[in-house]
């Protein structure tokens, strides 16, 4: 928008794929020019294959490093934590400056919390090594870290990640979400966004709706998201007549349902700052 974007690397972009296209039902409407944008196929068919996350993304982040090794033109890069330690390297050989981008809290933090919680449904929680290993390389060695929340923030400072470090960017829904016209409801609807895992606290919001005094013609539980296995039993024990999953939705679908909505709830354990609260307001949440 301000002309200041020089590349955006990615293993898949709608717009840029023109063949690939007729392979997936995803579209992109965000206003990134094309000749702006590289992605990187075999990267892409390696996540829907099943290869660990780990393998792929030393692969993807060695294709970047290799991209803006040729890149003269940009003085800032910024790439996604866990992926990019490789690109980090390159860029500040190459005098750049250097900013990692961590959407949760400190990865030490979060497999922390994430563990004990995980402990309460006897579910053993841990990151793999190799990824703590290459986060924390990237906090080191990256000029910022940029996290989207105050929480994200008290996380890292915990830690022992100097402020001066630490970039607080709060997230933003754009402007396909907001409010509808006023039509009357019928009931009151409760309404969560979101995939439905135990990290997401789904088990509270669920004990929390059971003591609502309200009969159960008068109100109505939405979940909009996809329910993981590790959360099936769990749902199949607490779910109610007026509770109604609708599983995955179309991200540019979204506000004509949660403007039927009147209130959210967001009960997750641990979340850096969860991109469906900006969208929720948005919408008059």
């Amino acid at each position: 928008m301000h002309g200041l974007l020089a590349g955006f690397y990615t293993s898949y972009a709608w717009q840029k794929n023109k063949l690939m296209r007729r392979f997936t039902s995803r579209v992109d409407k965000e206003q990134i020019p094309a000749e702006k944008i590289h992605t990187a196929i075999p990267i892409a068919a390696m996540m829907r294959m099943g290869i660990e996350p780990f393998v792929y993304n030393e692969i993807y982040d060695r294709w970047v490093a290799r991209k803006i090794a040729r890149d003269h033109r940009s003085k800032v890069f910024i790439g996604w934590s866990g992926m990019s330690l490789l690109s980090i390297r390159k860029a500040k050989e190459m005098g750049k400056a250097a900013i990692v981008e961590r959407g949760s809290a400190h990865i030490q933090y979060q497999e922390k919390i994430l563990a004990e919680e995980y402990k309460k449904f006897g579910i053993r929680f841990n990151i793999d090594p190799r990824v703590m290993e290459k986060e924390m390389l990237e906090y080191e060695e990256a000029d910022f870290i940029s996290v989207p929340s105050t929480f994200s923030k008290k996380s890292f400072l915990e830690y022992g990640v100097p402020a001066s470090k630490l970039i607080v960017n709060n997230y933003g829904a754009g402007s396909l979400f907001k409010p509808a016209s006023p039509e009357p409801k019928q009931v009151f609807r409760v309404v969560y966004l979101g995939s439905l895992t135990i990290q997401k606290g789904m088990v509270y919001l669920f004990q929390a709706l059971h003591k609502l005094n309200i009969p159960g013609d008068k109100f109505e539980a939405w979940f909009i998201g996809k329910v993981d296995d590790e959360i099936k039993g769990i749902v199949e024990k607490y779910t109610q007549p007026n509770w109604k999953f609708f599983g995955h939705i179309n991200h540019y679908d979204l506000p004509k349902y949660l403007t039927q909505c009147d209130v959210a709830a967001m009960p997750s354990i641990q979340d850096g700052f969860g991109m469906v609260i900006p969208q929720l307001l948005g919408c008059g949440m």
